[in-house]
């Protein structure tokens, strides 16, 4: 009875880890999430297009209506005067600008509407991270359960080692200090987890978190990658400017302009009617500095999207590799899981045989279990790496 005990406690100094992963639940309600997104910014996004719908509708000039009416006094006699006046001055022709403006405004809100999937994105991002996270909790108290009960097996021994006179009183001690600060532990990560749960239903009150598909995220290739919305925006913030300068320099062209009046006098009922175009052109000693501003706005642009480029590129080779690495980790855990498998095996039919005990093949399968858990966090390591780089 001796040497057994004596072998148990051998084994838990020797095999220690963390069990099997928790199926949180996957009614892939995917659409409840994006749901709750797109009415999160359905607003703002009606909001851009209402603007750029005004700023169309600004293109056609409003219609002028002046009324007159005032009292003057000549040579001591009161003299009244009423008329009114109707005016509208149309451009019809700006060299370009009217269509170039059309284009301006079709493009600042692509870019508005693409800043607003970037924030959609980051919000989908950092709600994901947070259930991944609580998900990851979830399994390291399972681990540290697991822990607690080979601990307990582990004291269990102990006393009896140390009723035997095998081990002296220090030797306990350190045992029962250690189950004490695995409880702790468990307490710690209790906390946490709701800490984790209470940011979710401050930001993300109305979602039912159950009905978030937490399945594992596949890596995504490079060229996809760089299709992202944030890239997106800096490239179209390029065509923009572009469109800006096109609309700047239609200021200094010709413009043909059509131009109309009605006005009557009420007093003596004369009416007078006027219509006709107008061309004009604008000089201004600032339009060459404009023009020079305009292409250096557009470069500084460019560069900027150039920068960004490169630096996503580097994260992306460094993300990539560290996802590997990880995934090295997971194909070592499950050549260890393999081998424990197999002895689990073995020991099984000595405990049939009554060469080992049950307390013996317990603590080997709860070490299995914790590599097992520990497999799945990695795959959660993984799934971070994935939502942080494509946030």
């Amino acid at each position: 009875m001796k040497k057994i005990i004596l072998t148990i406690t051998l084994m838990l100094s020797s095999i220690f880890s963390e069990e099997v992963y928790v199926e949180l639940n996957k009614k892939s309600l995917e659409n409840n999430f994006n749901s709750y997104l797109k009415k999160d910014i359905e607003k703002t996004e009606q909001n851009i297009k209402k603007t750029n719908t005004v700023k169309k509708m600004g293109l056609i000039s409003p219609i002028l209506v002046n009324y007159n009416n005032t009292k003057t006094e000549q040579n001591s006699i009161d003299v009244d005067s009423e008329n009114y006046i109707i005016s509208w001055t149309q451009s019809l022709w700006e060299s370009g600008g009217i269509l170039n403006k059309l284009k301006y405004y079709n493009k600042t809100e692509e870019v508005d509407l693409e800043k607003l999937k970037v924030l959609k994105n980051q919000k989908s991002a950092i709600l994901r991270e947070i259930l991944k996270n609580i998900q990851d909790i979830s399994l390291r108290i399972k681990q540290n359960r697991l822990n607690e009960k080979n601990k307990q097996i582990e004291l269990t021994a102990m006393e009896e080692n140390y009723r035997n006179g095998l081990i002296d009183i220090f030797m306990l001690n350190n045992v029962i200090i250690e189950k004490e600060t695995i409880d702790n532990q468990l307490i710690d990560l209790k906390i946490a987890k709701l800490n984790l749960e209470k940011e979710l239903k401050k930001d993300f009150s109305i979602i039912d978190i159950h009905s978030i598909s937490l399945n594992h995220y596949l890596f995504p290739k490079e060229q996809i990658f760089l299709n992202n919305f944030k890239l997106s925006v800096e490239r179209k913030k390029i065509e923009l400017y572009d469109i800006e300068g096109e609309m700047n320099k239609s200021k200094y062209r010709p413009n043909l302009s059509f131009n109309t009046s009605y006005s009557e006098d009420l007093n003596s009922n004369i009416e007078n009617y006027t219509y006709g175009l107008n061309l004009s052109m604008k000089f201004h000693p600032n339009m060459v500095k404009e023009k020079e501003l305009n292409k250096v706005k557009v470069l500084k642009q460019k560069n900027k999207y150039e920068d960004e480029l490169n630096k996503m590129k580097i994260i992306y080779k460094i993300e990539k590799e560290k996802s590997k690495l990880i995934k090295e980790k997971e194909d070592n855990l499950k050549r260890i899981i393999n081998i424990l498998e197999n002895k689990i095996k073995a020991i099984k039919e000595d405990v049939e045989n009554g060469l080992r005990t049950q307390i013996e093949l317990e603590v080997l399968e709860n070490s299995v279990k914790k590599y097992k858990i520990d497999q799945v966090r990695l795959k959660i390591q993984r799934d971070i790496i994935v939502i942080r780089l494509c946030s």
